[in-house]
């Protein structure tokens, strides 16, 4: 599974996060672990070692609970920074899936 931070991103650019499936629930759970980060990922070495758990939860007929949950983090100043940079970036990608969820789907022939 392949991911960007960058809108303009492509599949198959050196730039994108590689993720892998490390097991699925049908309509429940995703986790995915990195498998590459790119080039200048901060803490790559430590990335790789961490497990993202998304999980989705019906609470009523047309609103989903979703959480993002990271496991693997240890001590250390490296764990510390990743804990920051993914608390900054998954609040960012939890607020624009809420964001699509009210406004719909992003227009992409229209994207800079």
């Amino acid at each position: 599974m392949e991911a960007s931070y960058d809108r303009n991103a492509r599949l198959g650019l050196p730039g994108n996060i590689f993720n892998r499936v490390i097991g699925v629930a049908p309509e429940r759970l995703l986790v995915i672990q990195v498998a590459n980060a790119p080039e200048g990922f901060p803490h790559a070495e430590l990335v790789e070692t961490l497990a993202t758990e998304i999980s989705f939860e019906p609470i009523d007929a047309s609103r989903t609970r979703v959480r993002v949950t990271m496991v693997g983090y240890r001590d250390g100043e490296g764990f510390d920074a990743l804990y920051r940079f993914f608390a900054r970036g998954n609040a960012q990608t939890l607020a624009a899936l809420a964001a699509r969820a009210v406004t719909g789907p992003t227009d992409w022939s229209a994207a800079p």
